[in-house]
C-alpha cells in the first residue's frame, strides 16, 4: 500500500508528468523532488531502479515510469454493468423511461435490454457514458421496468410517469419532470402547419375526439396544411381526408421527429406516443386529455373537459389563441 503522504506527493507533482505527456518537456523539477520520486519508485515499484537525476531523458523516463506504475496500481476495477430489462414496446411509454435509465447510468454502468420492435426509438437516445442498449435477451436482470407499477405509483402520488420510473429504479424522484433527450440527424422533410395524431390503441372512447369533428376541424382551416400520423396495421389513412391533409403512415422514427420539429404550429393530439414525443422534442402540443397527471404532456395546451363534448369551435378558439 502506498502511504497517504507519498500519494499526496505524487498527486501534487502530477503536473510535471502531464506537461511531459502533452508537450514533451520538463520544467522546474528541482533536485529534491527528483530524488523523492526516485525513492518512491524504489520503495513501491522497482527496488533496483537506476536513474541519473540530471539527465533529461532519464528524468522524463522516470516520470513516465512512476506515474504509469502509480496509476496502474490505483486503477479502480471496472464495474460490471447492471442488467436492466425494459420490455415496454409502445413508443410513448418507452420514451418515458429514458430519463430514469440515463440517470441510473450516471451512477453506475447499465446495460438495458429492450425488445427489437422499439430499437429504432432506443437508437436515438442521446449518448450517455455508462449506458449500453441491446436487443439481446437477458436471463437475470437486476431491475425490470414495471409499467403497471409505475402507473400505480404515479396515480397514488400525483406524479407523471417519467417521475414514477425514477422511483421504480430506486432513484430520488425529481420535483420537475425531466425531458427525455433524443439525438437524431436532420432530414429534408415536408413542412406542415400542424401534425395531427388522433389515434390511440389504449384510450377508451371517452378519451377520444370523434372522427367527424377531426374532419370538420381540417375543413374549417382550408389554408392550413395537416400531416396525419398513423400506422397501417392499426389506423385508417382515410380517417381524415382533404386537399390540405397528407397521411404519413409507418414513417421512420427519425422522419417523424423531423416532421414534428419543423411543423409551424405544433401537434394536435390525444394522449398517445406522439404527445409524449412532443414533450421530448419541445414541440407545442394541443392535447385532448382528461387523465391524471401521470399521462399529460406537462407543457401541452390542454383541452380538458369531457373530450367527446368538445366542439370544433372550441378547438379553433384555442388554436387561434396560441
Amino acid at each position: 500500500m502506498i502511504s497517504t503522504q507519498d500519494i499526496q506527493f505524487i498527486e501534487a507533482n502530477r503536473h510535471h508528468y502531464d506537461t511531459w505527456v502533452k508537450a514533451q518537456y520538463v520544467k522546474h523539477l528541482d533536485g529534491a523532488t527528483r530524488s523523492t520520486m526516485l525513492a518512491i519508485i524504489r520503495k513501491y515499484f522497482a527496488p533496483n531502479y537506476v536513474a541519473d537525476l540530471w539527465c533529461q531523458s532519464c528524468v522524463s523516463g522516470m516520470l513516465v515510469y512512476l506515474y504509469t506504475q502509480y496509476d496502474n496500481t490505483n486503477k479502480q476495477p471496472t464495474a460490471k454493468p447492471m442488467p436492466v430489462q425494459n420490455d415496454i414496446d409502445l413508443i410513448g411509454d418507452f420514451i418515458g423511461t429514458i430519463p430514469a435509465i440515463t440517470a441510473l447510468a450516471t451512477k453506475q454502468p447499465v446495460t438495458m435490454h429492450i425488445k427489437q420492435g422499439i430499437s429504432s426509438v432506443a437508437a436515438l437516445i442521446a449518448p450517455v457514458n455508462g449506458l449500453t442498449v441491446t436487443t439481446q435477451s437477458c436471463n437475470a436482470a437486476d431491475i425490470t421496468f414495471n409499467l403497471q407499477g409505475a402507473f400505480n405509483y404515479a396515480d397514488k402520488h400525483n406524479l407523471h410517469m417519467i417521475q414514477a420510473h425514477y422511483a421504480s429504479l430506486g432513484l430520488p424522484v425529481p420535483a420537475d419532470i425531466p425531458r427525455p433527450t433524443l439525438q437524431f440527424a436532420v432530414e429534408d422533410v415536408p413542412v406542415f402547419d400542424y401534425v395531427i395524431a388522433p389515434f390511440s390503441r389504449s384510450l377508451p372512447v371517452e378519451q377520444k375526439w370523434q372522427q367527424y369533428k377531426w374532419q370538420q376541424l381540417v375543413d374549417s382551416m382550408p389554408g392550413k396544411t395537416f400531416c396525419l400520423f398513423g400506422a397501417k396495421q392499426f389506423d385508417d389513412a382515410q380517417f381524415i381526408t382533404g386537399p390540405n391533409v397528407t397521411p404519413v403512415f409507418d414513417a421512420a422514427f427519425t422522419t417523424v421527429c423531423n416532421i414534428m420539429q419543423r411543423s409551424r404550429h405544433g401537434v394536435i393530439s390525444v394522449v398517445t406516443g406522439i404527445s409524449h414525443l412532443a414533450y421530448a422534442l419541445a414541440v407545442k402540443n394541443y392535447l385532448f386529455v382528461n387523465q391524471g397527471a401521470w399521462g399529460k404532456n406537462p407543457e401541452a395546451v390542454m383541452l380538458t373537459k369531457h373530450i367527446p363534448g368538445i366542439s370544433v369551435d372550441e378547438v379553433l378558439q384555442v388554436l387561434n389563441n396560441y
